[in-house]
């Protein structure tokens, strides 16, 4: 399973079957002779072919996309950002949420597990996560037990 964005699509998303993931990266120039500077930060571009399941007529053939693939899904897993993640001296790690108490909210400290990472992110899950809570992005920020009011924007 495969969900394809490119520039020419905007916000929208196409989604597909992998078909084929070419076994070498692409060369930059795709000249074999050529000398190429080995530069750390460089991503390495792979060719996949990939059966859409809806064609748009924004998508040309040749153009560059970004494709993510999808290799494993789960239930009642949920995804933060990785500044979110608090790790104590054991290993352990938590996520800092403010838990709605009558008018007000609380800080609390939920021990998390972690799953899956990229760059950016991080699924999490563990039996204290559910429904309605605010995960804090800036958890030093906090203190556990403190009330904070936030400002519902409904």
């Amino acid at each position: 399973k495969a969900e394809i964005s490119t520039d020419s699509l905007g916000d929208e998303k196409l989604t597909g079957t992998v078909i084929k993931i070419e076994p070498v990266a692409k060369d930059e120039d795709d000249d074999p002779l050529s000398l190429k500077d080995d530069d750390e930060d460089e991503e390495a571009e792979f060719i996949v072919k990939i059966k859409f399941d809806d064609m748009d007529e924004k998508l040309k053939n040749g153009m560059n996309a970004d494709v993510d693939i999808i290799i494993d899904e789960k239930d009642d897993i949920f995804k933060v950002p990785n500044s979110c993640i608090v790790k104590d001296g054991d290993k352990n790690y938590n996520i800092y949420v403010a838990e709605k108490e009558g008018d007000h909210y609380i800080i609390k400290n939920v021990p998390v597990t972690k799953g899956i990472e990229s760059d950016t992110e991080v699924e999490i899950y563990g039996q204290d996560i559910k429904e309605g809570l605010i995960v804090l992005n800036s958890p030093t920020d906090y203190k556990i037990g403190n009330t904070i009011n936030i400002k519902d924007e409904h």
